[in-house]
């Protein structure tokens, strides 16, 4: 089956695809900027450069979060109404869990950290058991300042670090800092995790998965107090 696999949920933006578990071909920008505006374009040049036409898509995959409110909504919406249209099922993938992939199976504990904004980071923890990754926590946010507590919350007191939010935290005094060509979810990844599932399901159920109010929200529900 083949399977496109998408990624908007941060500045970066990822395509691949994927026949079932075997990567075909992957696209990466680390600097796509506005994904409203090149992400279709930029699929449907990915497809003809794979000589694949939308209509031979069994599966799609994206990320649900958490990540970039407006770029988790541009590439849910897209995956959606391609799905929808070609009665096609999908698949959600948490960026947490394809942001932990990119780390090659080891037996140390590996926590993927990305900016929230706002004093924040989103993250989780995760560990490879048979060659597959293991979720040991739940998708979460944290306050910068907190994160050390995290980790020291949960018996952990070493873990590999990836994403952008190692910018925001002292990484070197509670992990080994992974190089930044590894801090950029692949698609590749995205649609892995989607065939491990094994099922998809109908567009109309894909949803973010925000974690938490954006800070417009927060700023509404402040005046209005």
């Amino acid at each position: 089956m083949k399977i496109l696999a998408i990624d908007t949920s941060s500045g970066s933006e990822s395509v691949a695809l994927l026949e079932d578990d075997t990567l075909v071909g992957e696209w990466l920008s680390v600097e796509v900027g506005l994904h409203s505006r090149y992400l279709v374009g930029n699929i449907k040049r990915f497809l003809e450069s794979m000589r694949v036409k939308l209509q031979d898509i069994g599966l799609f995959a994206v990320t649900t979060g958490p990540g970039s409110f407006t770029g988790l909504r541009v590439g849910i919406s897209t995956v959606k109404g391609l799905a929808w249209t070609l009665k096609r099922p999908v698949a959600g993938v948490s960026t947490l869990s394809a942001l932990a992939m990119n780390v090659p199976p080891s037996e140390e504990i590996i926590c993927p950290v990305v900016d929230a904004k706002q004093n924040e980071l989103y993250t989780a923890l995760f560990r490879y058991r048979g060659g597959r990754l293991e979720r040991l926590t739940e998708d979460g946010n944290v306050k910068v300042d907190g994160f050390k507590e995290f980790l020291k919350e949960r018996g952990v007191e070493r873990v590999i670090l990836l994403g952008d939010g190692i910018r925001v935290i002292e990484a070197d005094s509670v992990g080994t800092v992974l190089p930044e060509r590894f801090w950029y979810v692949r698609a590749h990844n995205v649609g892995l995790l989607a065939w491990q599932r094994g099922t998809g399901e109908s567009a109309h159920r894909l949803v973010p998965n925000y974690i938490r109010k954006s800070h417009a929200e927060l700023k509404k529900e402040g005046a209005s107090r």
